[in-house]
């Protein structure tokens, strides 16, 4: 289903920033397994994925503390954790979604400058924009600083210094209403995609435009842009 708000896409974007994890790559599978590993692991119980779409969201410590662990974890403890989490991730690799790398080529072809906007890690965001070949397709990409899963507002603030463009005219797809948050902390416009880490009826609080897969998103963002 997809939810479009008076406001679609106005003015028509220029510039089209992408989350990873959850919009592109397609990873919940990936992610549910190394949370129940995690959650097992200190004998608490395990999400279905019913229970994790609507529990999960950043920042990540917050979102641990939701699914049973103590809300004051020490550094140390967490630091354990959050490398046991991503050791977990490499056991059951993701793969990006089968409409992503055509809707990359699609708005490439049409002139659109696309980059990333990830909460995930820098190396690891582009070890694996470089392993699914879509590394090419972007102007700039903007992990985060460390493994903490922490909001992206500071990154996009450098991102948006890098790209130098009016922010109403840069469009920001997640799959979380974290991205939300963070495409109105940035002034920018924001779509979300409602298959990734929180589902339909959640993405709906965030009052923008949530598509059900990218290949609507590109349809509308180039209907926008004849």
């Amino acid at each position: 289903m997809t939810r479009n708000p008076p406001s679609l896409f106005n003015p028509p974007p220029k510039h089209i920033v992408w989350d990873w994890n959850g919009t592109l790559l397609n990873d919940v599978e990936t992610a549910l397994f190394a949370v129940n590993r995690l959650l097992a692991e200190h004998r608490l119980p395990v999400l279905a994925r019913d229970a994790y779409l609507e529990c999960f969201g950043f920042p990540m410590r917050d979102f641990y503390e939701r699914v049973g662990f103590p809300s004051d974890i020490p550094p140390a403890q967490w630091e354990s954790m959050v490398r046991a989490y991503h050791d977990s991730l490499n056991l059951l690799p993701a793969a990006i979604f089968t409409d992503a790398r055509d809707t990359l080529e699609r708005l490439r072809d049409a002139g659109f400058q696309q980059s990333v906007l990830s909460a995930l890690h820098q190396p690891l965001l582009d070890k694996e924009l470089a392993e699914n070949g879509l590394a090419r397709f972007f102007t700039l990409v903007c992990g985060a600083p460390d493994l903490n899963g922490s909001s992206k507002l500071e990154t996009g603030r450098g991102l948006l210094r890098g790209l130098a463009l009016p922010p109403n005219e840069i469009l920001l797809v997640g799959d979380t209403l974290h991205d939300a948050e963070v495409g109105r902390g940035l002034g920018v416009q924001c779509a979300l995609v409602s298959r990734g880490h929180q589902n339909a009826a959640r993405l709906a609080a965030a009052n923008v435009p949530v598509f059900a897969n990218l290949e609507h998103v590109a349809t509308e963002i180039l209907r926008k842009n004849p």
